[in-house]
């Protein structure tokens, strides 16, 4: 951690110095010193320092006042505010071991806080936990969490919902770095066992956690593809982390694609990382998805002049984005529409950036944190920062109306993955994944936005994107039927008696030995009922079907053949 604390404040004194004062806009109040001591204090590489909830605000640093001069024996610190960030309460020290504590993540759900962070007790790398559950007054004991015999766990990720407590973090276990994920179902206080989510020959770390509700989303970097082409890769669990989906691909370009951050609020996932695609400077890029990762929209640059130390928090369609880079230092910038458009940039630092900033939300206000050293003699020290109104959300509304034209199918529409009615109204911005539902023998034909058809869109889903006026969706059904309008040409199949009351005989050439499958449609082309054959012969029972024209289709790997039948009784 030391090495990477000074390479960090080496690069803040050798970024341009100019100041863009007209961003600096007056919403943002003014820095406020939070650690209390004239020794080293350090926000950490790729942890999250700050989480709110409510008027609480909660932070974590790494913190050397009772350190030695080696400058070893880094304990955790904590404090807190009751009133949005206004005011804050005394330092409290978390952690009070001989060996180094570092890498602190800090989590809140209600009055619960939850605090992981990394230490080297016993000579190996673990990582430990500890929680409040009065809102930061009182403290639980440590509670050792994940052991390494390889020393090498690195990166811990934490998030919360609810009781559910989800950590992910990375270990070299084989000799190269894998994802694992571990949760507790009541508050910390016991846990499940490691999950393996990764299974490679190559690295893959830096992982982060998001949840909402039982949906739990990780990233995390990957170089599978080839060294050095490191890649984001994604996954998820829709059952609170019981079970675990396939890795996905977010990135596909040669470039180096790493350190990763994401944030998601329903059903919206917000993903950044740092690229190198466009130029030699990483800078940073953006991707979303609106129906709770299932699908990825493009890859969007979001800077143009080199950034680093990212992060993104997402509450209702509001995103906001901080990074370090030049000119302007820590920067901000946000999304009123879950990311389809962004503000201006505001800078939070002038043009020093400060060291591994975070970021949380609550009600309407931002809260940032970093660490700074006024120059290069001096310690650093942690800071804070917060703008009252930044996280507004726009209540404008707009009637939405849904329905199915016809019948032979139902339709249903989710925002953020809770249901709506037919004439509800929705907030600006927000996205609406609609669902068809087709009676069996049926499918979707087209969907229609205020009687205009969606062109190419035949599935059972359709995303409403940022609503911005009053919407009609409508969802139509066809017959779904592969049949021909007449009898196959091929003898492979006889069929007797035709006409037929009560039974038919299918005689097929077999000679395949393959196995069937005999589906019947009514006139229209609506589907009756199908059944297996595995036999040569195969009587079906007709006495259900009421007078008229049926088609049959008989199906195999080699045979196709359609055939008319009649009943008439």
């Amino acid at each position: 951690m030391k090495k990477l604390y000074f390479i960090y404040l080496v690069l803040a004194f050798i970024f341009n110095s100019s100041i863009l004062s007209s961003r600096c806009f007056s919403q943002w109040q003014a820095v406020v010193l939070l650690s209390e001591t004239s020794s080293n204090s350090v926000t950490c590489e790729e942890s999250k320092s700050i989480a709110s909830t409510g008027n609480f605000v909660h932070a974590v640093w790494a913190d050397l006042r009772n350190g030695n001069s080696n400058n070893l024996n880094w304990d955790i610190y904590y404090k807190r505010s009751n009133d949005h960030g206004l005011t804050w309460s005394e330092d409290i020290q978390l952690t009070n071991e001989i060996e180094e504590s570092f890498y602190p993540n800090i989590a809140v759900s209600n009055s619960d806080v939850h605090v992981i962070w990394m230490e080297h007790r016993s000579s190996n790398a673990g990582i430990y936990y500890k929680h409040s559950t009065d809102a930061g007054l009182t403290w639980s004991p440590d509670i050792f969490l994940v052991n390494s015999s390889t020393g090498n766990i690195n990166f811990p990720s934490l998030a919360v919902s609810g009781s559910t407590i989800h950590l992910v973090w990375e270990d070299a276990i084989d000799g190269n770095t894998e994802i694992f994920y571990k949760r507790s179902i009541n508050g910390g206080v016991t846990w499940d066992p490691n999950v393996r989510l990764t299974n490679n020959s190559n690295q893959s770390g830096y992982p982060r956690v998001a949840v909402s509700e039982s949906e739990v989303h990780v990233i995390w970097t990957d170089d599978r593809y080839g060294y050095p082409n490191f890649e984001i890769l994604y996954k998820r669990s829709t059952d609170g982390g019981v079970t675990w989906g396939e890795d996905t691909r977010l990135t596909n370009d040669p470039a180096y694609s790493s350190y990763p951050e994401l944030a998601v609020s329903g059903s919206a996932v917000h993903v950044v990382w740092l690229d190198s695609r466009i130029a030699s400077d990483y800078e940073m890029f953006y991707k979303r998805s609106v129906d709770g990762g299932l699908n990825w929209e493009a890859d969007t640059p979001i800077t143009n002049s080199g950034a680093f130390n990212l992060g993104v928090v997402a509450s209702d369609t509001l995103v906001h984005l901080l990074w370090n880079g030049t000119p302007n230092g820590t920067t901000y910038m946000r999304s009123t529409d879950k990311g389809r458009s962004w503000s201006d940039t505001t800078c939070l630092t002038n043009s020093i950036p400060g060291n591994f900033p975070s970021m949380s939300v609550s009600d309407s206000v931002v809260h940032v944190l970093w660490s700074l050293a006024a120059d290069m003699n001096s310690n650093s020290k942690v800071y804070y920062k917060r703008n009252p109104t930044g996280n507004v959300i726009r209540d404008i509304k707009y009637t939405l109306n849904f329905s199915v034209i016809g019948s032979n199918g139902s339709i249903s529409a989710t925002v953020d993955n809770n249901t709506i009615a037919t004439g509800d109204q929705v907030i600006e911005g927000n996205d609406i994944v609609f669902a068809a539902t087709p009676e069996t023998g049926y499918r979707v034909k087209e969907w229609k936005l205020n009687s205009v058809v969606v062109n190419g869109n035949k599935t059972n889903s359709y995303i409403l994107s940022n609503i911005t006026a009053v919407a009609i969706v409508s969802v139509e059904f066809e017959i779904a039927s592969d049949i021909n309008n007449h009898e196959s040409d091929e003898k492979n199949v006889e069929l007797y008696p035709n006409p037929a009351t009560e039974k038919v005989i299918l005689n097929i050439n077999n000679s395949k030995n393959e196995d069937f499958e005999i589906t019947i449609y009514n006139i229209t082309g609506g589907f009756v009922r199908s059944e297996k054959l595995n036999k040569n012969k195969l009587q079906i029972n007709t006495g259900d079907l009421s007078n008229g024209l049926y088609t049959i289709a008989i199906k195999s790997n080699s045979i196709k053949e359609y055939k008319k039948l009649i009943i008439n009784k």
